[in-house]
């Protein structure tokens, strides 16, 4: 706290206006940005901050939680670098951050520690798009993303690569609040049969649009679920790649496609991993 208030003395008085993100090498060039970024959102609307992929970790994450003068901003990026379920614990405490729409944690090492943290983030409330790809979610982390009830207005969840088995698919059931969502990704997952039969049963799903679930553990029985499933009557676009599904399995299923899902236009089902 005192290095911010170092700065915001050197900064107000001679801020770098071509200091550019593809400028940020390392952390003492994010941490300076960071702090003019700060100092500027007192006299203008800072809406969007990018710092994917620029090797920051929880310190980083720890200073933003003192910008308060953020509380503008929409988009933030924070996508590959190294947090952890500390930096989830920082970010917590971003309550400032209540105007953010879009959220991007894809690519770090938040465990289901840091999901507990995130449950917290009530004032998370606007987010629309939720990036969390990647990351180290099992299904005790979707037991605690289940009590995010604040995430009403999300439209795009990212949950693929992770380690997502049945459990979790049944917290995922218990997520009504999720009745506005229309793309989720679960690819790269562990989901099973017994997986599908869970999300067969989420009436939330009625405004989803885009369903990924390629390479997974599906089997035919998996894909008998889904295609009963009275819930995806706007479903636009449907990934199952590299699963278990048997493809003379796949036709008999999809038989039902006018029936249940009467606005699909593109399935990927190739490289099944049995045929």
């Amino acid at each position: 706290e005192e290095a911010i208030n170092h700065y915001n003395k050197v900064y107000s008085n001679n801020i770098n206006n071509g200091y550019e993100m593809s400028m940020l090498n390392d952390g003492n060039d994010v941490f300076n940005y960071l702090i003019e970024m700060n100092i500027r959102a007192e006299k203008e609307n800072i809406t969007e901050l990018d710092f994917g992929n620029k090797q920051i970790g929880d310190d980083m994450i720890k200073i933003l939680s003192l910008c308060t003068n953020l509380k503008t901003l929409n988009i933030l990026y924070l996508n590959s670098n190294n947090i952890s379920d500390k930096g989830a614990e920082y970010f917590s405490k971003c309550d400032f951050l209540q105007n953010l729409t879009e959220l991007w944690f894809n690519n770090n090492n938040i465990s289901d520690i840091g999901m507990n943290y995130f449950s917290k983030c009530h004032f998370l409330k606007n987010i629309t798009d939720l990036g969390l790809f990647n990351v180290k979610i099992s299904d005790k982390g979707m037991e605690f993303f289940s009590k995010c009830e604040f995430l009403k207005n999300l439209n795009e969840l990212y949950l693929s690569n992770n380690n997502i088995s049945e459990k979790g698919m049944e917290y995922l059931s218990k997520c009504e609040f999720l009745k506005n969502l229309t793309h989720l990704y679960l690819s790269n997952n562990n989901i099973s049969d017994k997986g599908m039969e869970f999300l067969s049963k989420y009436e939330f799903l009625i405004n989803l649009t885009h369903l990924y679930l390629c390479n997974n553990n599906i089997s035919d029985k998996g894909m008998e679920y889904l295609s009963k499933c009275e819930y995806l009557k706007n479903l636009t676009s449907l990934n199952l790649s590299d699963n278990k599904i048997n493809r003379q399995e796949l036709e008999k299923c999809m038989k039902n496609t006018n029936l249940n899902f009467p606005k699909l236009t593109k399935l990927n089902c190739e490289e099944f991993k049995s045929n």
